[in-house]
Parts: structure tokens; sequence; C-alpha cells
């Protein structure tokens, strides 16, 4: 997965879940809480999957569930990131 898409959720996670759980999480799968992706870098799936189940386990919902909530709100962290491709 890219650097900017997994920055991206890391961030919607943040902004649904708060920095203490999602600094948590991060922690779990031994990345720093201030972790950088440059936009294309290639982040392994498995790491990035850990994550998403710990976090989904940290907030008491389903990965699937997570996913759900974190495909609806993506939106809008990528038009603040990324404003130039929504004009």
């Amino acid at each position: 997965m890219k650097g900017t898409v997994v920055s991206t959720w890391i961030r919607t996670c943040r902004d649904l879940y708060g920095n203490e759980v999602i600094n948590k999480s991060l922690k779990s799968v031994n990345w720093s809480e201030d972790i950088v992706f440059t936009p294309l870098e290639d982040v392994d799936d498995n790491h990035i999957f850990k994550l998403i189940q710990i976090i989904a386990n940290n907030v008491n919902t389903s990965v699937n569930d997570l996913w759900q909530v974190i495909g609806e709100n993506n939106l809008n962290i990528f038009a603040e990131d990324y404003p130039v491709f929504f004009k």
C-alpha cells in the first residue's frame, strides 16, 4: 500500500478515535507515534492490516465496520491534504 493512503487512514482514525487510541495502536505494531510515510513508499499490507485489527479491538468494533467508517471519512481528509485534486 502506498504511503499516501496509509497516512490518510491513520489521520482519519486519529480524527475519529483520538491520538491516545491511535498512538497505542501504532506502538503495538512497532511504529512510532509520529511515523511519516513518503507518498511513494510501499507499506507492507500485513502491517497495515495488523494495525487496523488492533485499532478495531481498541475501539470495540469489527474490522469490517472500522474499514466502513474509514472509507466514509477518508474523502474529507484527502480533500484537506490534497486540495488540488478536488478543484
